[in-house]
């Protein structure tokens, strides 16, 4: 069987507890007579162990179960669950509450029991986890032991195979220049390889000395001899470098002063600190050199005025390949081995090597050597000196004599086949001379020697290409590149970045840069000329694209319709074409010594200003408006602005693209036309007002016809031509007051004004008449809207006149929709309806053939129908109706 889970232990544990009430029950009913009467005698016990097993809710239910069992057959009366002595509340009271506390208390028991066996299986784990910890640490710990040892050995193994063939290099050379009538070139040449392998030899025997020294394998050579002597002959070394600068270096020593020591390790030590002395002075610095006797000790102090050691520099500046300036912008090079290896030699001999700050600023270095060997060491009678090709290789005699110029200016004359700029980055002086040289015979070329100057020389001579280090003081090449490329006149001047570093994140960086390419050194003449001419004619070829761009951009600049300008942010003219020259009356030169708010007329320059600003701010990105000019005739001239911003590659405003047109000749029709129109104007309110009179006038006479007419029949003629004429009126009425199209008016608000009018008129003679008018707007030509009013007119009298009389009233439906390019007028009523066979297009009624023929000049259709009452439905087009008499 599988294991329980943790919810069915729990299940089980409560059956228990529940099941130990009715043990209990079955041995005291079996025992009742010899326990009775003590009813709770097995049950307190029964409900401890029920808790212990159950917890708090096994406990808890055990204590309920064991009082209804007490309760009901052992506390009279008997077999029920009402005690006959009111005293016995009192009893069960106290079990229940007893019967809580062991739930609680075991509870309580069985969760601290929990956490102390979490707490020891989380322990046990712990310690578990430990030990794999302790034994991955210790499989470090031998896995860096091994690995510290194979980079000893290796160190060991390349400084054995590198000094081998270095050596086969010197020789040879120091031969060659032995040699007589050697060409200055050869000459030239063969000193920068012996320097350069002079250096590359002293790093390797520092890395020796290390492997060396790891290894514990650096034996002592000890020999008697005279320290004095021995620390003027070191000097000796650095004497050539002080005679060509303005270095201060002088020598505080006794006359003699008997040692025994390891001579070539304290010439090492003597060398390592002037190098680093006189590496970091500035150029008219001071070195000092002395030796004294304390305490049976020689006591070696070497103090500059340089930028001296920092606090939090001092208790490290002796650990190997520690370097004061590391990083790629560092000023000297280095391998960070020196100042280890002094204090390294000095522990050697049972000494010490410390650093502190120097009075007035700088440094102070201090080796102490005992005089004596210590005992049972070996001394010779002869000492070994310094090696001599480490010797001729101390910091200030590799200074190369013949490399570019510090200046940096090489030949930046034309000549033949020089038709390009090349500006060379190298802070290491025979590498700048090497590329110089290599260069210069294609190219004008010349040399920048720290990131700084690189910069400086590139904005001020824009070279056609860059040949730059990565690894310089003052300014990184990757800094000088991130720099030129900010400057819109640098973004596209090719750049070759030269390292000694095989580093492919690096590379990528660079070339994300903007850089064109990359070569690893060491690298031949003729790779870098091939790059470097691949380079070159890739510019030219760009350079001629743009002269033809440009060509082609200047010839669509003059040759334009509208005034075009370039306009720097402050309003200043940068490019004009001629059409805008003839536009404000200036010419070029004009222009540009003024600003776009010289010229700019007065009432118009707030706004424009305002417009700037927004463009600017980025709030808009164009604007476009109508603005006036102030020739130089000073007359104004109406244009139409349109101005867009073009910003640089960080975003930050660059110039202002304008293009102006001139519209003085719109300008001057508009304002005639707007002449014209009021003319209209004035002469529709004439034409009004005579209308208006006229009709009045018509109306008024017919009325008083009416009055005197006794005939029905040409009465009703007489008011049928009165309320023509004054449908008539209303029309022209509604026409003149829409003010912004004289030409058409709004059917729906003249069924309105018409309807109520026709209503009140008929007031008197027709019962109560209830209008419904649904009339959505519609617009009519003056051509449709004549036509439809009169056919509108026509059809309400006739639905007041034969629909109602004075003794009935009814409702009045009137509706007009546009159905597409239709229109559709119905007008219904509840009345008697038309007679049987009515067909309006053939009625002789005078009234019919007028609403037929205006049916037929608004080209629409007629339909009657009796549903109940009359009904005419009326559509027609909304186009252009044809012109005819109406009348």
């Amino acid at each position: 069987m599988g294991r329980i889970d943790a919810a069915q232990a729990s299940v089980l544990r409560l059956f228990f507890a529940v099941l130990i009430p009715f043990a209990a029950f079955a041995v005291q009913w079996t025992f009742w007579a010899a326990i009775k009467p003590y009813v709770w005698f097995l049950f307190f016990p029964a409900v401890f162990f029920s808790s212990w097993v159950g917890g708090l809710r096994g406990g808890l239910a055990a204590t309920a179960v064991s009082a209804l069992l007490v309760l009901y057959f052992f506390i009279p009366s008997e077999h029920s669950f009402v005690p006959s002595d009111p005293v016995s509340y009192i009893s069960i009271a106290i079990f229940l509450g007893l019967g809580v506390l062991f739930s609680i208390s075991h509870e309580r028991l069985r969760l601290a029991n929990k956490r102390a066996s979490d707490a020891l299986e989380a322990t046990r784990r712990g310690n578990t986890r430990l030990q794999e910890a302790n034994d991955k640490i210790t499989q470090l710990y031998q896995r860096t032991r091994e690995l510290d040892e194979l980079k000893t050995q290796l160190y060991a193994n390349i400084s054995h195979e590198l000094r081998t063939p270095l050596t086969l290099i010197l020789g040879p050379l120091e031969k060659m220049l032995e040699a007589p009538d050697l060409p200055a070139r050869l000459t030239r040449d063969l000193d920068v390889m012996q320097r350069n392998a002079r250096l590359l030899y002293r790093h390797v025997t520092d890395l020796l000395d290390v492997a060396k020294l790891e290894a514990g394998r650096m034996s002592m050579r000890y020999a008697e001899l005279d320290l004095a002597s021995l620390t003027r002959l070191t000097a000796s070394l650095f004497e050539s470098h002080t005679m060509n600068t303005r270095v201060s270096f002088t020598l505080e020593l006794p006359r003699t002063l008997t040692a025994q020591v390891d001579s070539e390790k304290v010439q090492r030590i003597l060398v390592n600190l002037l190098s680093n002395a006189f590496k970091f002075i500035p150029p008219d610095g001071k070195v000092e050199l002395s030796l004294a006797r304390e305490d049976g000790h020689a006591v070696f102090r070497v103090r500059d005025n340089g930028p001296g050691v920092p606090e939090a520099m001092r208790a490290s500046v002796f650990e190997r390949f520690r370097q004061l300036d590391g990083g790629p912008g560092r000023k000297r090079g280095g391998t960070g081995l020196g100042l280890a290896i002094v204090k390294e030699f000095a522990e050697l001999h049972g000494g010490s090597a410390d650093v502190a700050p120097a009075e007035g600023g700088g440094a102070l270095f201090t080796v102490r050597l005992p005089l004596a060997a210590p005992a049972g060491a070996v001394v010779d009678a002869r000492p070994v000196y310094l090696d001599s090709k480490l010797a001729q290789e101390a910091p200030g005699s590799a200074e190369a004599a013949d490399a570019a110029p510090r200046d940096g200016l090489g030949s930046l004359e034309p000549g033949a086949g020089r038709d390009g700029l090349v500006l060379v980055v190298e802070d290491n002086p025979d590498m700048n001379g090497f590329i110089t040289r290599t260069l210069a015979s294609s190219w004008r070329v010349i040399s920048a020697f720290d990131g700084r100057d690189g910069l400086e020389k590139a904005l001020r001579y824009r070279p056609d290409l860059i040949v730059s280090d990565v690894m310089m003081p003052v300014l990184t090449g990757e800094g000088m590149v991130r720099e030129l490329r900010r400057r819109p006149e640098m973004v596209d001047v090719p750049i070759i970045m030269l390292t000694a570093k095989a580093d492919e994140a690096l590379r990528l960086s660079l070339l994300k840069e903007g850089v064109q390419d990359y070569i690893t050194k060491p690298f031949s003449s003729e790779v870098l000329l091939a790059r470097v001419d691949g380079c070159m004619k890739e510019r030219r070829r760009h350079a001629a694209e743009l002269t033809e761009t440009r060509k082609r951009f200047q010839a669509t600049f003059e040759l334009a319709a509208v005034g075009m300008a370039q306009v720097s942010v402050e309003g200043r003219w940068i490019l004009v074409n001629q059409k805008l020259c003839d536009i404000v009356g200036y010419s070029r030169e004009e222009m540009f010594g003024m600003t776009f708010q010289d010229i700019t007329h007065p009432d118009d320059l707030a706004s424009d200003l305002d417009m700037v600003g927004k463009v600017i701010s980025g709030e808009i990105k164009t604007y476009s408006r109508e603005k006036r000019y102030i020739r130089k005739d000073k007359s104004s001239v109406w244009t139409n602005l349109t101005v867009a911003l073009v910003r640089d590659a960080s975003g930050a405003p660059g110039y202002f693209i304008s293009v102006i047109e001139d519209i003085q000749a719109r300008k001057d029709a508009q304002e005639a036309v707007n002449d014209s129109l009021r003319e209209k104007d004035v002469l529709l309110k004439e034409i009004h007002h005579r209308v208006k009179n006229n009709l009045q006038i018509i109306t008024s006479l017919i009325s008083l016809q009416c009055a005197g007419i006794s005939n029905p029949g040409e009465l009703e003629r007489a008011e049928r031509l009165e309320w023509r004429i004054r449908s008539m009126a209303l029309i022209h009425e509604q026409l003149y007051g829409a003010a912004d199209n004289f030409a058409s008016i709004d059917m729906a608000e003249y069924i309105e004004n018409l309807a109520g009018k026709l209503a009140a008129s008929f007031s008197g003679r027709n019962g109560k008449v209830r209008l419904h008018i649904n009339a959505a707007p519609t617009l009519l030509g003056i051509d449709k809207a004549v036509p439809c009013g009169l056919l509108v007119n026509e059809l309400i009298t006739n639905a007041f006149k034969h629909a109602f009389d004075a003794s009935r009233g009814g409702n009045l439906n009137i509706s007009l929709h546009k159905n597409g390019s239709e229109a559709q007028l119905t007008i219904s009523d509840d009345g008697p309806g038309f007679p049987e066979g009515f067909d309006i297009r053939d009625s002789p009624s005078l009234g019919a053939q007028l609403v037929s023929e205006l049916a037929r000049q608004l080209g629409g259709t007629l339909r009657t129908d009796n549903a109940p009452g009359a009904e005419i439905e009326v559509r027609f087009p909304l186009g252009k109706a044809r012109r005819e008499s109406m009348l």
